[in-house]
């Protein structure tokens, strides 16, 4: 069983998981960009009765990391619709850290989330699996950052959208390889196989610990 399951037990499940990988997908309209404010957030987002593209990246080097993202691919699969989720991928610590190895992945689909809602969400996954912050890049049992949130720039104290650092980090870009390689960063107008390819971060740039899916699809190996 993944760690903490009882404390995990408020995620019910939620839409079916559709893992579609061939042709337009509903994550990468052609919408009319509208202007709203909400909670004092300034948010361009996409127009959709269904919501925006949320992206989620996680990552764990702490007890049963596997067990850890599972689970919070899971929930998060239960609150989006057309959820898809990246492959697992072993990275090495940022920096150069003496701690373990991580395991990372991503998750995205269509959610009528708030900012302050889908930093909520992230907030309840970590403190679900224990996470602890004793100092800043210490070793963790969950780690969830929102990457991305539609067209919607945010800049406030608690929260930034797209994630201040995601286009400097291998272990956020390449597992959004897997899932939506030509979403356009609304900040620099470059779509992520933009970003990797400028980098060079190809697909098998990290070993692959559970395939794209697997982690909603049972046990992963």
């Amino acid at each position: 069983d993944p760690p903490n399951a009882a404390g995990t037990a408020q995620f019910a499940a939620g839409p079916a998981f559709h893992d579609t990988h061939d042709g337009e997908h509903p994550m990468n309209p052609a919408p009319r960009r509208i202007r709203k404010k909400s909670r004092g957030h300034r948010l361009l987002r996409d127009e959709s009765p269904r919501g925006a593209t949320l992206v989620f990246a996680l990552g764990a080097n702490l007890g049963d990391a596997l067990g850890a993202l599972r689970l919070a691919a899971r929930a998060l699969a239960g609150e989006l619709e057309e959820a898809r989720v990246s492959s697992v991928v072993s990275t090495p610590p940022e920096g150069g850290a003496d701690q373990p190895r991580y395991l990372n992945a991503v998750v995205a689909g269509v959610g009528a989330h708030t900012p302050d809602e889908a930093l909520a969400l992230a907030r309840r996954l970590e403190g679900a699996l224990g996470r602890e912050r004793p100092y800043p890049g210490a070793p963790r049992t969950l780690d969830v950052d929102v990457v991305f949130m539609g067209d919607a720039v945010i800049h406030t104290p608690d929260l930034r959208i797209p994630h201040p650092r995601w286009r400097t980090r291998d272990f956020v870009v390449v597992p959004l390889l897997d899932v939506v390689p030509g979403f356009v960063d609304p900040e620099s107008g470059l779509t992520v196989a933009d970003v990797a390819r400028n980098a060079g971060w190809a697909p098998g740039r990290f070993p692959v610990v559970a395939a794209p899916g697997d982690l909603l699809r049972g046990e992963a190996a």
